[in-house]
Formats: structure tokens, C-alpha cells, sequence
């Protein structure tokens, strides 16, 4: 990378966009094959199928999250893309509110917990860049 593409990276447009780009991929795979976030959060049956209930939640959060991504990817700099950034963070935390831990088995909520620690360090660090 040449200094003037690690001035960018490092100044907090490029990995935004990137995560929004990732986001808008996997955010669109799971709303075709909802397996793929129900498995990973325990909400198949033992046959590994997705209750219709849950596979409709799980539509509707890629769904959302195929806005928030799209938003992310390609809002201009600045403060359009700082809101972008924290409708997300707000729309994850919302998501995984105590209401739906709590449906969780325990094991299971610890991994869900885990999981959105590690999303909140990480947007935490994105926002970083916009100080």
C-alpha cells in the first residue's frame, strides 16, 4: 500500500465501507438461507431445521442490516457516515437486548454475548477514527 492509502485506511473511510460491504453480503445471505445465523444461535431444532417463526425474524434483521450496510458503504465521509456507523452499533444492541438473551439458552447467551462484546469493541474502534 502506498502512505497515501494507509493515510486513507487509517483515517476512517475505508474500513467502514469495507465493514458495510461485509455486512450487506452476509446480512443478504442470511435472509436467502437463514441457517446460517439460526444454526450458529442455537435456534435450529435437532433436525437443524428453522422454526418459520425464527427464520422470519432472522429475514427481518438482514434486512435491516442490509440498509444499515448499503448506508455504511456508501454514505459520503463525515457525519453522514458517523450516523451510519451508530444507527448499526444501536440496531446490534437493540437486536440482542436482554428479552431475546434471556430466550437463549445459557450456554448459548454467553456465546451471543461474546459475540456482540467483540462487534461493540470493534464499532468502538471504527468510531475512533472519527475524533
Amino acid at each position: 500500500m502506498s502512505s497515501h492509502a494507509d493515510a486513507e485506511w487509517l483515517s476512517g473511510t475505508s474500513l467502514p465501507r469495507v465493514l458495510g460491504g461485509v455486512t450487506v453480503a452476509y446480512s443478504a445471505a442470511i435472509i436467502v438461507r437463514t441457517k446460517l445465523l439460526a444454526r450458529s444461535c442455537g435456534f435450529a431444532d435437532s433436525r437443524g431445521e428453522v422454526p418459520r417463526e425464527v427464520a422470519m425474524l432472522i429475514a427481518a434483521v438482514g434486512a435491516r442490516d442490509v440498509a444499515s450496510g448499503l448506508a455504511m458503504a456508501l454514505v459520503p465521509a463525515g457525519k453522514p457516515l458517523l450516523t451510519a456507523l451508530a444507527v448499526r452499533v444501536a440496531a446490534d444492541s437493540a437486536t440482542f437486548s436482554r428479552p431475546l438473551i434471556s430466550a437463549v439458552p445459557p450456554t448459548q447467551s454467553l456465546r451471543l454475548v461474546h459475540r456482540r462484546l467483540s462487534a461493540g469493541i470493534a464499532a468502538h474502534q471504527v468510531l475512533r477514527y472519527f475524533r
